[in-house]
């Protein structure tokens, strides 16, 4: 419940800064996000996966499979 308020601004930050690319050099946008496509979707796939696991553990009945959720949000994110 700590976590919560503070996620969705650290989230904010990756959609900022892709759009400021694609507004400001949108050849680089091209250009980095067809050589990573890969990593790029690991990385936002992680991090879905620990923003619906911060959400619905205060609310589940089956928190250890939620926090299983979230560790491997974090290491999909850390690995992309």
């Amino acid at each position: 419940d700590a976590v919560g308020p503070l996620w969705y601004a650290n989230e904010t930050w990756l959609v900022i800064a892709g759009a400021t690319l694609f507004g400001a050099f949108p050849l680089a946008y091209g250009l980095v996000l067809s050589s990573l496509y890969v990593p790029v979707m690991m990385l936002i796939f992680g991090l879905m996966f620990r923003a619906v696991s911060t959400e619905i553990r205060g609310h589940a009945r089956r928190q250890p499979f939620w926090n299983w959720t979230f560790g491997s949000g974090c290491l999909l994110a850390a690995l992309a």
